[in-house]
């Protein structure tokens, strides 16, 4: 895909109705949806099924990607509007690319939506046989079928969320590769690529924190398993994608640039033939050197410090968060 289709119709991302559209409702969306579903469980679920750590953990993923996604799609246009001078498009198709930021087609649509029932089906399938040996328990026990709703609702949103996302990354590919302009001395002008790298990694990381619920109650690999691995191994390609281009494309003209000053230092130059107290030649070489130590100081990755930073803090939470759930649970057991 090197443009987003504009000769069929694009259908806004369902999840981002599904915000508070008043001053502050992003705040409150993912307490609601929270609150909500957190009170649906509750009420009619069995223990035996969803304890309080699986309620919370089903009712806490669903509230904090649904927000968490509306605050992906808003920082990628802002960095797309950020990069639009830099745009080598007419503004056409300046306005399809940003409409493509949270719009797809219908057949896209439904193959996220499909696909995430499909895979919700299979965990389901999977919990069941080996909570009860048979998976035809759900057939005809309405618990069993409330915690299936919940699996199958967790896995929908996040495939949802995982593809749009993916699709997104796909998109700043083809964009930074065929469609940016580039100038070493203004290479910080790309570091909006960067936000969008960092806010799609860092959305999952969180959510991959979440699943500290799921240790403290104890759950098995075919608990933890499929969700974890569902949401780490897209990680990267979401994080690549956007910036790989743009790295490549530095590299290679830092390298030309660094070879063009390096041809004209070369003592065969009329200039350095000249003696060094000539002061033209003098001025010549010393404007030659400043520059190449511009270009040598270029970054090869569209990153500031923030950015680096701020990755680098978020990486160590699941682990973290993993690490402190396992010892509270040991601490819990020591005292009982």
């Amino acid at each position: 895909m090197t443009q987003p289709p504009t000769e069929v119709r694009l259908y806004r991302n369902w999840l981002l109705y599904l915000g508070i559209r008043i001053p502050f409702g992003g705040w409150l969306t993912g307490p609601l949806i929270f609150v909500a579903l957190f009170s649906f469980y509750k009420y009619f679920s069995d223990p035996l099924y969803m304890n309080t750590y699986a309620i919370v953990f089903l009712s806490a993923m669903i509230g904090y990607v649904v927000p968490v996604y509306a605050v992906i799609i808003n920082r990628s246009q802002q960095a797309f509007d950020a990069l639009s001078h830099l745009v080598q498009l007419d503004e056409s198709r300046r306005r399809d690319w940003r409409k493509a930021l949270d719009h797809s087609t219908l057949g896209h649509h439904i193959y996220a939506s499909g696909s995430g029932f499909l895979l919700g089906i299979c965990h389901v399938m999977i919990l069941e046989a080996g909570r009860t040996g048979s998976v035809s328990t759900i057939l005809h026990n309405t618990t069993a079928q409330i915690s299936a709703f919940g699996t199958l609702l967790v896995w929908l949103v996040l495939t949802t969320v995982i593809s749009a996302i993916t699709r997104n990354a796909i998109a700043f590919y083809h964009l930074s590769r065929d469609h940016l302009r580039i100038d070493l001395l203004h290479a910080r002008e790309l570091i909006p690529l960067a936000w969008v790298s960092v806010v799609s990694t860092l959305s999952l990381i969180g959510a991959q924190a979440l699943f500290g619920l799921l240790v403290l109650d104890q759950s098995g690999w075919d608990v933890l398993l499929p969700g974890t691995l569902g949401i780490a191994v897209p990680m990267v390609p979401m994080f690549l994608l956007p910036i790989w281009p743009v790295h490549k494309r530095l590299q290679a003209l830092k390298k030309k640039e660094l070879d063009s000053i390096n041809k004209k230092l070369n003592p065969e130059q009329a200039f350095m033939a000249q003696p060094l107290e000539h002061a033209e030649s003098l001025g010549q070489l010393n404007n030659l050197l400043a520059y190449r130590r511009e270009i040598q100081a270029v970054p090869e990755w569209p990153f500031d410090l923030g950015a680096m930073s701020r990755l680098g803090f978020y990486l160590i939470i699941p682990p973290l968060t993993w690490v402190g759930a396992a010892l509270i649970e040991n601490l819990v057991d020591s005292v009982i």
